[in-house]
């Protein structure tokens, strides 16, 4: 995909949630932008329904305009030619959006997938099925219960590179069941070997890899 500035004077915000396939961007001019990563469950505490934009076609551009006032804030803060002070400004905007949600239940079901439990037994544990375990995901996430810890487990590994270069126990390590498991995985969410991966990657910057 590439990407250069709008001809037009405007707001453009889209939201990311999830991809099938790796996707390369190139930036061919600079581009005046702001990425706003939420971690899990993030973005429930500042949006009131974040489950109307799950529900869209994630194949698609999904528009993101959450508030009334969010196209009016954005091109004001986008516009401040100090970055300390866009920085500021930005965190004092979502700041003010803030929903004090109670999500601690969720959080204990989040915490126990990423430990590598199994989805049944965790379903069995929390007294709910393991249908309605994917509904509060897909729901509050935007993926299913296993999607989700696929994903967790393939960012562990690349977290957890730098301290281990050996990709057996790296796999171990990162709670995938064997390396043909870790393989079979890396191939799915981004059409490349591990040892391919990890050599074309920059893995020791920060974001990398945070849309899927």
């Amino acid at each position: 995909m590439k990407i250069k500035p709008s001809e037009k004077d405007e707001i453009f915000a889209n939201m990311v949630y999830r991809y099938t396939s790796p996707i390369e961007i190139l930036y061919e001019e600079p581009v005046n932008e702001i990425t706003i990563y939420f971690k899990p469950l993030g973005i429930n505490f500042f949006v009131e329904n974040p489950g109307l934009f799950f529900v869209q076609d994630h194949t698609k551009v999904i528009k993101f305009n959450p508030f009334e006032d969010f196209k009016t804030e954005m091109e004001k803060i986008l516009n401040l030619n100090n970055q300390e002070m866009q920085i500021e400004q930005l965190e004092n905007y979502w700041l003010s959006k803030y929903i004090d949600k109670g999500f601690l239940g969720l959080e204990g079901i989040i915490k126990e997938i990423e430990t590598d439990g199994k989805i049944d037994e965790v379903a069995k544990k929390n007294n709910i099925s393991r249908q309605y375990l994917n509904k509060l995901f897909q729901k509050n996430i935007g993926k299913s219960a296993a999607e989700y810890r696929r994903i967790h487990r393939f960012r562990k590994s690349i977290a957890e590179k730098n301290e281990i270069k050996n990709l057996t126990e790296l796999s171990h390590e990162s709670l995938f069941y064997d390396q043909s498991h870790f393989i079979r995985d890396f191939k799915e969410l981004t059409h490349k070997t591990p040892k391919s991966f990890f050599k074309n990657v920059e893995i020791d910057r920060e974001v990398v890899w945070l849309f899927i």
